[in-house]
């Protein structure tokens, strides 16, 4: 229960960073523009991991849309090329959903385990 909301939270506040970090770092390389795109080549990684490790993957794939948008109209207003934007969004989205459905399927298959045990148990009584 209370991790989860913790885990919800922090995603949010990450998100809300990502944000925040887009227009302040981009306004300071404003001179220098390929040494804003070199630094920001790490940025969809973490977001990534940001997606997989925290879950909810509702949550994380309307969070990295809203981020996406934000960058896309960033980049547009910079002049820049935003065609990267969708497949780093699909990108994320997948592996959110991924991480997402491989947990669900090992707690189903861990509870499967425990049920079959029960029973086992209960059949030699």
């Amino acid at each position: 229960g209370r991790i989860l909301v913790v885990a919800d939270a922090l995603n949010v506040s990450l998100s809300a960073a990502w944000v925040w970090q887009t227009y302040t770092v981009g306004q300071a390389f404003a001179v220098h523009e390929t040494a804003y795109s070199y630094s920001r080549s790490w940025v969809p990684l973490c977001r990534c991991i940001q997606a997989c490790v925290l879950g909810n993957a509702t949550l994380s794939t309307a969070l990295t849309m809203m981020i996406s948008l934000v960058d896309y109209f960033y980049y547009q207003l910079r002049g820049g090329q935003a065609y990267r934007l969708l497949a780093t969004v699909m990108f994320i989205v997948a592996m959110a959903w991924m991480t997402e459905l491989a947990a669900w399927h090992g707690a189903a298959a861990k509870i499967e385990i425990r049920a079959s045990k029960h029973s086992q148990v209960l059949l030699h009584k």
